[in-house]
């Protein structure tokens, strides 16, 4: 194990390693076909049971992790699969640097595979994470500081870090709900490292066990081990993000809230409520924000927007005019609607987006649209639920106009139908090399 007790070691460490590795290339954005094989046509297929969707920007691969430990790796005209190492749930999936990814499975186990062949590089057995911190909630890649750290929630509130050079190595520096400066019981629901300043990691906790439920951001100094600021909210915090330039924080609430967080600055407001979103005249029920995903400007516009998935597993959409809208900033300060989702059709489900870019096969030319790359549950009374990938387009334009074409747009569609012809294509590519893409 490291022995390392502050930020300043781990800065200390890196450095020493990236003396050693190359200077990082930033992939330029490429145009990747992607065909999915029917599964009677002698390919792999798309697997029934995906878990867990990773759009892997630096290689062009779409990564899906299925119910049952096996890995799925689909790319241009060709697609791999790796058996199960662990016969369990893939829980999350996070890209590396260097054409790798991290896999966690249902009992906290980890692996990296390299990429495209997903051949094992190394594994860190269960035994790793005590008993005491419950299970692996979320992951976050330190991008900042070339990818070789993993932070690591749990379902205690725990916080722990990974090395990730060869190995897996542990490092001595935890963070618990003590050291965040907060009572009871608490789970990290999101992590994420402030896009502004690195030595800052931006908490979101959710309660355990308690009444009413409530939660936490906490902007925790990594250098000084303690809490820079703490936000405590009315209700569990499901999901974070930060705008493209850093300046702004954005929190999801179970309470179907988006707030508005300060960094520099002290400050919370709610910009934006799920409520306007039920159906006028029905129940008034609790909608949660599941998940958000800031999309970066798109030319001719300097704005980015906000993508907010509403509801909660198994729950009735019936109520719901959308399950996912773009948000975009108002001269007042709060948000309002320019896009959205409606429910899709036979009960199924949205439980995971990415914001992707489209293009049109043989009009490349006309340059990328955004779009949304859905994974979907369906199911029925005769037959297991199926999960498959759709892909919406967004508006084709500029974001300030996109709210005059809500209602006229088409219905998401399967992935290998979005691009006409007879081979079951879609093509998709990064918004913004890099950066502009989040996991499931």
């Amino acid at each position: 194990r490291d022995n390392l007790t502050s930020q300043e070691g781990i800065k200390n460490e890196e450095n020493n390693i990236t003396q050693q590795t190359e200077e990082e290339v930033i992939p330029e954005e490429r145009q990747i076909q992607i065909t999915f094989f029917p599964e009677l046509g002698g390919g792999k297929g798309w697997p029934p049971d995906a878990n867990v969707v990773l759009y892997h920007h630096s290689t062009g691969l779409i990564i899906a992790g299925t119910e049952c430990g096996t890995l799925y790796a689909y790319g241009d005209g060709f697609q791999y699969m790796q058996p199960a190492i662990v016969q369990m749930d893939i829980t999350h999936i996070v890209s590396l640097h260097e054409e790798k990814i991290l896999v966690c499975f249902a009992d906290n186990s980890m692996a990296v595979f390299l990429l495209p062949t997903l051949q094992l590089a190394y594994k860190l057995d269960a035994s790793w994470l005590h008993p005491n911190c419950g299970d692996v909630t979320t992951i976050h890649i330190d991008e900042s500081r070339s990818k070789y750290y993993a932070y690591i929630g749990t379902s205690e509130g725990y916080v722990r870090v990974l090395h990730l050079v060869n190995e897996f190595r542990e490092v001595e520096y935890c963070i618990t709900t003590v050291d965040s400066g907060l009572i009871g019981k608490m789970a990290v629901s999101d992590l994420q490292i402030s896009p502004k300043d690195e030595k800052y990691l931006i908490i979101a906790y959710d309660s355990i066990d308690s009444t009413p439920e409530t939660g936490a951001v906490v902007i925790f100094d990594l250098s000084k081990k303690k809490s820079y600021r703490t936000y405590k909210t009315s209700s569990g915090v499901t999901t974070l993000t930060c705008n493209h330039t850093g300046d702004t924080l954005y929190a999801g609430t179970r309470q179907g809230e988006v707030l508005q967080l300060g960094i520099d600055k002290a400050a919370m407001t709610i910009v934006w409520n799920s409520k306007l979103e039920l159906v006028e005249g029905s129940e008034e029920e609790l909608i949660s924000i599941r998940k958000m995903g800031w999309m970066f400007p798109q030319s001719p516009t300097s704005d980015g927007c906000l993508f907010v998935l509403l509801g909660s597993f198994g729950a009735d959409t019936d109520n719901l005019k959308s399950v996912i809208v773009a948000l975009s900033s108002t001269s007042c300060g709060d948000l309002k609607s320019i896009f959205t989702v409606p429910p899709l059709q036979n009960n199924s489900e949205v439980v995971g987006f990415r914001i992707v870019a489209t293009w049109d096969k043989g009009n490349e030319q006309k340059g990328a649209t955004p779009g949304l790359l859905l994974l979907t549950q369906s199911s029925s009374e005769d037959r297991d639920s199926v999960r498959e990938l759709m892909v919406m387009r967004c508006p084709v334009g500029d974001i300030s106009t996109w709210e005059l074409e809500i209602g006229m747009l088409p219905d998401p569609r399967p992935a290998m139908e979005v691009l006409p012809g007879k081979s079951p294509v879609s093509v998709l590519t990064g918004c913004v090399p890099g950066t502009a893409l989040e996991i499931f």
